[in-house]
């Protein structure tokens, strides 16, 4: 997104917060989609 115009190292320490956000959105979705259908099979 933002390639070139920060260093490395900022690039990074602001990267690892990201990843872990979209992680948790990830496995947040995740569990979504499984509670619906584990309600919808039962």
């Amino acid at each position: 997104m933002f390639g070139g115009i920060h260093p490395a190292r900022s690039e990074v320490s602001l990267n690892k917060p990201f990843v872990l956000i979209q992680l948790a959105l990830a496995l947040g979705f995740i569990v979504n989609v499984a509670m619906r259908r584990w309600v919808g099979y039962i």
